[in-house]
């Protein structure tokens, strides 16, 4: 688990942006951040149901990611905390999938936000050469 100054000096020096959501976490909060592997990845939304119709851009791939509980703390659900670690977690998938040893290095990829909540950021990978046209949108979800 790391504190708000080092998870922010990592994350720029692999050109990744944490898209956290507005006010941004204060400077000098005491709960930390961390990042183990999903406990799950799960295909979602209408590619999975075979119901999906394919755009100009392709198609679009949805993918649910479910964080580990052991990173959250039981006071999350207070003064966006919750949503800090999760903009957090997704901006580690985004320096994963950026990484040359991903394989995935090639895709561009930008971030949204789920039904224009700034608090739900997306990630969206466009990948180009000789991948597969399509579009993938990764969520970062907590099980309920």
């Amino acid at each position: 688990m790391k504190k708000l100054a080092t998870v922010k000096a990592n994350m720029k020096k692999k050109s990744i942006v944490i898209p956290f959501p507005r006010p941004e976490p204060a400077v000098d909060i005491q709960y930390t951040f961390g990042y183990s592997s999903p406990t799950a990845m799960h295909l979602v939304g209408s590619f999975p149901l075979k119901t999906v119709s394919k755009t100009r851009h392709g198609w679009t791939v949805d993918v649910a990611v479910e964080m580990p509980e052991e990173l959250f703390q039981e006071k999350d659900h207070m003064n966006n905390r919750y949503f800090y670690k999760r903009a957090y977690y997704l901006s580690v998938l985004a320096a994963a999938i950026q990484d040359k040893k991903s394989g995935m290095s090639n895709c561009a990829i930008e971030y949204s936000t789920f039904n224009g909540d700034q608090r739900k950021p997306i990630l969206i990978l466009h990948p180009s050469g000789g991948m597969v046209s399509m579009v993938a949108i990764a969520k970062v979800s907590r099980k309920c």
